[in-house]
């Protein structure tokens, strides 16, 4: 079929935006798929081989967790040695990414923290050359590592290759300000999807807690108003499911962060004594 000149940029167009749609298409479903079976098969090899070795805490979350919580292999026990912990993240994970690791019954656990953040993404960041990054760099080591994929993906992938380790700018941190807002505005509630995982997540442990990691004061402090009426909301649903949201301390100077919102070592040590705070209050039941 031979279309006329004026129409020919449309359709080169059209096809260009079906063509695009398609890749996108590929990479959500080939990349959701992957990556719930990464963190079950990892989470299986390395924790739940066996009931007795298994943690008794699960942290979940994305790479907020992965930097605030380094989980030290020399101390594998939370506030003593009764409880055993473990800490499991993806780069921009979402709940879907860990619904595959509860789909069959995982020996006893008391609690799971899990990051608000992770609970609001649906599966695609608004960044989509990340996720297409990601979707890259996941597909090859899966085909490189073979029978021991796993554990290597999780384990030996340096997080910070996706992280903009660098002080905030004034530019940047009116850039940051307003996808803040954004995000605020946007994600206002949970999905009927997340609250059926958190609903999961409670036939699996006694205690669920959903925790917020502030940022930086430089931002927290330009949101202050939408983030409070975001937050009060977002724990109003969550305790209707008997579930508590948790801000897990104050925002921090800039300085206690490597951009804004991971921190650093002088913000791990930080966050680390609010873990353990916020294990030991569900420990006396006084949340």
């Amino acid at each position: 079929m031979i279309f006329p000149a004026s129409l020919r940029p449309w359709f080169w167009m059209l096809g260009w935006l079906l063509f695009f749609f398609l890749i996108a298409l590929v990479i959500h479903t080939f990349q959701s798929v992957w990556r719930g079976e990464i963190v079950r098969d990892y989470a299986e090899g390395k924790y739940f081989k066996s009931s007795s070795s298994a943690p008794s805490i699960l942290v979940l979350g994305d790479s907020l967790v992965g930097t605030s919580f380094p989980e030290d292999t020399s101390q594998p026990y939370m506030l003593g040695e009764s409880d055993r912990w473990a800490r499991i993240w993806l780069p921009l994970a979402s709940y879907g990414d860990y619904s595959p690791l509860f789909g069959k019954p995982l020996p006893h656990l008391k609690l799971v923290v899990i990051n608000l953040g992770t609970m609001n993404r649906e599966f695609f960041s608004d960044d989509m050359v990340r996720t297409a990054k990601l979707f890259i760099k996941t597909a090859y080591l899966r085909i490189s590592y073979g029978k021991d994929y796993a554990e290597k993906i999780m384990e030996h992938e340096n997080v910070f290759q996706f992280i903009d380790c660098r002080p905030l700018s004034e530019k940047k941190i009116k850039r940051r300000v307003k996808k803040l807002k954004k995000y605020y505005e946007e994600n206002s509630s949970l999905s009927p999807e997340a609250i059926r995982f958190l609903k999961l997540l409670k036939k699996s442990a006694d205690f669920v807690v959903v925790v917020r990691l502030p940022k930086a004061q430089v931002l927290e402090n330009k949101v202050a108003d939408l983030e409070a009426t975001y937050q009060q909301g977002l724990s109003e649903q969550l305790r209707r499911e008997g579930i508590p949201l948790i801000q897990l301390g104050e925002p921090l100077a800039e300085e206690f962060y490597c951009d804004g919102s991971h921190p650093n070592d002088r913000g791990v040590a930080i966050r680390s004594e609010q873990l353990q705070k916020l294990v030991k209050e569900v420990q006396l039941s006084t949340l």
